[in-house]
């Protein structure tokens, strides 16, 4: 056994375990992020199931809505202040996201996400990378609220564009199958360098 202690071989047993307990920690990395994904699931589902909030008035009140609650809010389109998040994919066809100011009766200006849009409909828009609020002020001049709506109703209804977004699915992801993974490969690490170091042990029985 003296030859696995020597200083190219204790390289090589720091090496192997350095990965064992790297992918280890990468598993149970995964399965946090795992469960933080259902305490998310579980947020979100509350507040989807709530009944729809009148925005306006929850502005009024200084409060502003969690992420995915239901809400409504009435007011006229402006087009001249149209943006387009870039590069939306949606069933796979490439896109963006249609951004329109909406004006309350008050002067206040929300931002309508109304969807995705082909590129070739909405030449000459500006574009963003994100819905970024404070963005929007700076392309359009205008002074919107902090707050951004996902449309998926209007009155009077939708045309054919935008293609209103669907609402999140509130599975749990990849994070378990990655965590199997990883606990996978640090179990077949370790099976495969003990059969190397037992052929290793043979081969210097042989030897001697």
């Amino acid at each position: 056994m003296r030859p696995f202690f020597s200083f190219r071989w204790i390289l090589s047993h720091i090496f192997v375990v350095s990965m064992v307990v790297l992918m280890v920690n990468l598993g149970f990395w995964q399965l946090r992020r795992l469960d933080e994904r259902k305490a998310s699931n579980i947020e979100i589902g509350l507040a989807m199931t709530k009944a729809p909030v009148d925005l306006a008035g929850l502005l009024d009140a200084g409060e502003v809505p969690t992420d995915y609650t239901p809400a409504s809010v009435s007011g006229v389109h402006d087009p001249t202040g149209e943006m387009l998040i870039a590069n939306r994919t949606f069933e796979s066809r490439a896109g963006s996201r249609l951004v329109t100011p909406l004006l309350l009766d008050d002067g206040r200006v929300i931002a309508i996400g109304g969807g995705r849009v082909a590129d070739t409909k909405v030449r000459g828009l500006p574009e963003l990378n994100r819905m970024d609020v404070t963005r929007f002020d700076e392309v359009t001049g205008l002074s919107f609220e902090t707050t951004w709506v996902r449309l998926q109703t209007q009155d009077p209804p939708l045309g054919n564009l935008p293609v209103p977004v669907p609402m999140r699915v509130l599975d749990e992801g990849p994070h378990l199958s990655y965590a199997v993974q990883w606990f996978f490969f640090s179990t077949a690490t370790v099976v495969v360098y003990y059969l190397i170091l037992r052929a290793k042990k043979r081969e210097l029985a042989l030897e001697t």
